[in-house]
C-alpha cells in the first residue's frame, strides 16, 4: 500500500524537473531553518536592550494585543520590564500636556506583527521578519527561474537577500523588511504579467505583443491592483519610496490598458486612505510625522509614572519631520548642488553605510544589466527610480540619511534594495555570481557571522567598521553626528573625532590606546591653522609616531625610567586643509587627520568603571596655537584676599578672594591650558617650602576686564613658624604668572602655629 509521503514524493517527481526539486528543497530547508531560529533565542538582539525606533514599535504591538489601541500607559510600559530592563528612546507623540500619549511610529508593522508577538514575544516579531526575509528569497527564485536554471536562479535569490544588510535586519523590531517585502512584491507582481519573449519557458496564448514585451491582459487590472497597494503600504512608512512607482506606470502606459491604471490609482489611493483612517481612530494622527514627536528614556515603570503625571511634552508643537521636509524642499533649488556634491561619494563608498559595500549583489545586478539588458527601458526606470529616491533620502533628511542614530548598513535605503533584483533577467555569464559572494565575504562577514551584535570593547550598531578593510573606506562626515561608534572630545576652539574604543579623555588629556595604528580628526573652525601638543609617555622604550596631515614626527623614548612619564612638545604647521560639509554642521569646519601609532603602551592606574581597562600608548594634551599660548594673560589685580594673618600647622584653610582679569584676552576656565589660582609658601629668606600648592579652578571663563569671587583651599605647612603666602594664577603646562611678572602675585605674611593640644 502506498503512504501519503510516498504519493507525494512520485507526485511531485513526475511534476518537477530534478534540478528543480533540489532548489526548492534547500529553499525549504533554509525557510524551515530561519523560521524556527528566533524561537529559539533568549533575547532576539545583543546587547540586550531596545534599539534606534525598536520600543515603540514592540510595545505598540503589545498593547494592540492587550489593549486594543497605541496609547502609552502605564501597563505598556510595565510589559516593556518583562524582557527589558528598559529602554533609552520610546518614541512618543501627543497634541499637547495633558492630552493622550501615543505611540509615535508607522501602524502598519504593529498591526501585521500583533499576533506573532501575542504568540512569542519579542521573539515573535523576530519570525515575522524571517518569513518576510524568506517570501522575498522564494519570489525572487520565481522571477529568476523564467529565465535560468533552476540552480542559478536559486543561489543568486537566496544571496541576494541573506548576503545582505537585510539578514541582519531580521533580526531588528522595526519595520525594514515589511517595507522590503512590499516593494518586492510590487515589482513581483507586475512582472507577473509581463511575458518576456524568447526568455520565457511559459507561453501565455492570451498575451497581446507591445513591441517586445507581451503582457497579460487578464492579469494586469490585478496585479496593478495588488501592485499599486503593496508599494502604498512601503510609502505610507517612506514617502520617498513613491519614486519607486515610475517604471511600473510606464509599464501600464505602454500597455495602453487604461482599466489596469485605474486599478492602479484607485488600489493606490484606497490603501493610503485605510492606512490614514486606521491611524487616526488609533493615534488621533493620520501620520505620525506631522505630530510633535519626542524620544523618553525609561529606567523603570515607577520612572515612567511620575513623570506621566505632568508629561515632558513641549507646549507648541516640535519640530516634527514632516517640518524639516517642509523646510528642506523650501531650500532644495539652493542646495541641491551642494548636498548632492557632498553626499554622494558618502551614500556609495563609506564605510558604515555605502551602496557598494553592504549591497553588493546589488553591484552585480547592476553589471548583469549593463551586461544584457541596456537597451530595456523598463529596467532602466528601474535603475532611475532608485537613484531618485536615493537622492529624495538625502536631499530630504540631510544629517540622517542612514536611519537616524540607529543604523546598520544604510536602514532607509534597504527599502529599495529588492527593485535591483528586477534589472536581472538572464544570469549569464552565471561565473558572475561567485563576485556576490565574495563581496558579502569582504565587507558584510563580521554582520552575517555576528547579526546579534558583536561581542567587542565599547559595542555599538557600528563595530564591525572597525574590522579590515573598512578603515580604508571615506568616513560618512554628512553623518558624523549619528556615528554611534564614535566620540567627540570638545577642545579650546576645536574638538577631536576618533573610535570610542581607542580614545577618551582623561584629566584634560586625550589618551591614545596603545600598540597599534590610531585614526583620529581634529576639527575646527580655522583653516591652515597652527597646532601645539604635548606627548606623555608612560612605557619605558616606547616609540610613538604623530601625523598630521602629511607632517610626521617620531619620539623615542628610550631614555626615560619606568613611571617617570616622558613629556615632549610638538608644533605642527599643516597646510592643504581639508573641508567637512557645510550641509551637516552649519558652518564651515576643517578637518586635521591626525595619525598616532605607538609601539608599545602602559597600563595606567585611573578610575575607570568596573573592571574596564586601558592601554595607554600616548596621552595627548592639545595646548592650542602658538598664536593662542603666546597671548599675554598675566596682569591681574587682587582686589580683596582675605586670608588670616595666623594660621594652624597641617591645616586646610578657606581664602575668599575676589580678582580681575586685567588683560587683553580670555583666561580660560577650562581645557589643557586652563588658568587656575595657586599659591606658593615661602620662608622669610625667600627659600620655597611649598612650591606647588592646591590648585583651585577657576568658575568659568573670564572675560577681559571681567571680576571674579571664589573661595580658594589652601593647605598649610606641617611645621610652625613666620611663612609668606604668595597667591599665584598659573596656565597649566605653560608657566605660573609671577614668572613672567612678579608683580602678579599677591603677598600675604602669616604666622603657622601648632594647634593647642588641648
Amino acid at each position: 500500500m502506498e503512504t501519503p509521503a510516498l504519493y507525494w514524493d512520485r507526485m511531485l517527481s513526475s511534476t518537477l524537473s530534478p534540478a528543480r526539486r533540489q532548489s526548492q528543497l534547500i529553499l525549504s530547508c533554509l525557510t524551515l531553518f530561519l523560521l524556527i531560529l528566533p524561537l529559539t533565542l533568549s533575547k532576539p538582539g545583543l546587547p540586550v536592550v531596545l534599539k534606534a525606533d525598536e520600543a515603540a514599535f514592540y510595545l505598540a504591538s503589545l498593547s494592540l494585543w492587550h489593549d486594543g489601541d497605541l496609547v502609552c500607559e502605564d501597563q505598556d510600559v510595565r510589559r516593556l520590564f518583562r524582557e527589558y530592563a528598559g529602554t533609552d528612546n520610546l518614541l512618543l507623540m501627543s497634541k499637547g500636556r495633558r492630552q493622550p500619549v501615543y505611540f509615535s511610529i508607522p501602524i502598519t508593522y504593529p498591526l501585521i506583527a500583533t499576533p506573532f508577538v501575542a504568540l512569542f514575544g519579542a521573539n515573535g516579531m523576530v519570525t515575522l521578519n524571517a518569513a518576510l526575509l524568506m517570501a522575498m528569497v522564494w519570489m525572487g527564485f520565481a522571477y529568476l527561474r523564467r529565465f535560468n536554471d533552476e540552480v542559478d536562479s536559486a543561489l543568486f535569490a537566496a544571496g541576494f537577500f541573506l548576503l545582505s544588510t537585510a539578514f541582519v535586519y531580521m533580526f531588528w523590531l522595526q519595520a525594514e523588511l515589511l517595507n522590503m517585502t512590499c516593494v518586492m512584491t510590487a515589482f513581483f507582481l507586475m512582472t507577473r504579467a509581463v511575458d518576456e519573449p524568447g526568455l520565457s519557458a511559459e507561453r501565455q496564448p492570451s498575451s497581446q505583443h507591445l513591441g517586445r514585451t507581451r503582457f497579460v491582459r487578464h492579469r494586469l487590472p490585478l496585479h496593478a491592483a495588488g501592485s499599486a497597494a503593496m508599494l502604498a503600504i512601503a510609502c505610507y512608512s517612506k514617502p520617498m519610496l513613491a519614486a519607486l512607482g515610475l517604471p511600473i506606470l510606464f509599464l501600464l502606459v505602454k500597455a495602453r490598458s487604461w482599466r489596469s491604471l485605474v486599478s492602479f490609482a484607485a488600489a493606490g489611493l484606497l490603501t493610503v486612505g485605510a492606512l490614514v483612517g486606521t491611524a487616526y481612530a488609533l493615534t488621533e494622527q493620520v501620520w505620525p510625522y506631522f505630530a510633535p514627536r519626542f524620544g523618553t528614556s525609561v529606567s523603570s515603570p515607577v520612572d515612567y509614572m511620575q513623570r506621566r503625571v505632568d508629561p515632558r511634552i513641549p507646549k507648541a508643537p516640535s519640530d516634527s519631520a514632516a517640518s524639516q521636509i517642509t523646510r528642506s524642499g523650501r531650500q532644495l533649488k539652493v542646495t541641491m548642488a551642494t548636498v548632492l556634491k557632498e553626499s554622494t561619494p558618502e551614500f556609495l563608498f563609506g564605510r558604515h553605510g555605502g551602496f557598494f559595500i553592504y549591497m553588493p549583489f546589488a553591484v552585480l545586478s547592476i553589471l548583469f544589466f549593463l551586461l544584457r539588458e541596456r537597451r530595456c527601458v523598463f529596467r532602466w526606470l528601474i535603475l532611475l527610480s532608485a537613484v531618485l529616491t536615493a537622492a529624495l533620502f538625502v536631499m530630504l533628511i540631510r544629517g540622517q540619511w542612514l536611519g537616524g542614530g540607529g543604523f546598520v548598513g544604510n536602514r532607509f535605503f534597504t527599502a529599495v534594495y529588492p527593485c535591483f533584483l528586477f534589472l536581472v533577467r538572464r544570469l549569464q555569464p552565471s561565473w558572475l555570481i561567485t563576485l556576490g559572494f565574495v563581496g558579502a565575504a569582504v565587507f558584510l562577514g563580521p554582520l552575517l557571522i555576528t547579526p546579534l551584535g558583536a561581542l567587542v570593547t565599547h559595542p555599538t550598531l557600528q563595530a564591525h567598521v572597525r574590522n579590515q578593510p573598512f578603515p580604508q573606506l571615506p568616513l560618512e562626515w554628512s553623518l558624523a553626528r549619528n556615528l554611534s561608534g564614535y566620540r567627540q572630545i570638545s577642545l579650546p576652539d576645536a574638538s577631536l573625532h576618533g573610535r570610542r574604543d581607542e580614545i577618551m579623555a582623561q584629566n584634560e588629556e586625550i589618551w591614545i590606546q596603545g600598540a597599534k595604528r590610531v585614526e583620529m580628526n581634529l576639527l575646527s573652525p580655522h583653516q591652515d591653522q597652527s597646532f601645539v601638543f604635548d606627548v606623555r609617555n608612560l612605557a619605558p622604550g616606547n616609540t610613538i609616531e604623530i601625523c598630521l596631515l602629511n607632517d610626521c614626527r617620531q619620539l623615542n623614548f628610550d631614555d626615560d625610567l619606568p613611571g617617570t612619564g616622558g613629556k615632549k612638545r610638538l608644533v605642527f604647521e599643516p597646510q592643504h586643509v581639508n573641508k567637512i560639509p557645510r550641509s551637516a554642521w552649519g558652518t564651515d569646519v576643517y578637518r586635521y587627520p591626525l595619525v598616532v601609532t605607538s609601539e608599545w603602551g602602559e597600563q595606567p592606574l585611573w578610575r575607570g568603571s568596573g573592571s574596564e581597562r586601558f592601554y595607554l600608548g600616548a596621552a595627548l594634551a592639545f595646548l592650542g596655537t602658538p598664536k593662542d599660548l603666546a597671548r599675554d594673560l598675566h596682569p591681574v589685580e587682587w582686589l580683596k584676599v582675605e586670608a588670616p594673618l595666623s594660621m594652624d600647622a597641617s591645616n586646610t584653610v578657606t581664602v575668599p578672594i575676589i580678582l580681575r582679569n586685567a588683560s587683553t584676552h580670555l583666561w580660560p576656565g577650562s581645557g589643557a591650558t586652563q588658568v587656575k589660582v595657586s599659591y606658593h609658601w615661602l620662608r622669610e629668606t625667600g627659600d620655597p617650602v611649598i612650591w606647588a600648592g592646591r590648585r583651585t579652578e577657576l568658575p568659568d571663563h573670564i572675560a577681559a576686564g571681567q571680576e571674579v569671587e571664589m573661595d580658594v583651599l589652601v593647605d598649610t605647612p606641617e611645621v610652625a613658624g613666620s611663612f609668606i603666602l604668595v597667591f599665584d594664577l598659573i596656565r597649566e603646562r605653560i608657566n605660573w604668572f609671577s614668572a613672567v611678572d612678579e608683580e602678579q602675585a599677591y603677598r600675604v605674611p602669616v604666622e603657622v602655629v601648632v594647634p593647642d593640644a588641648g
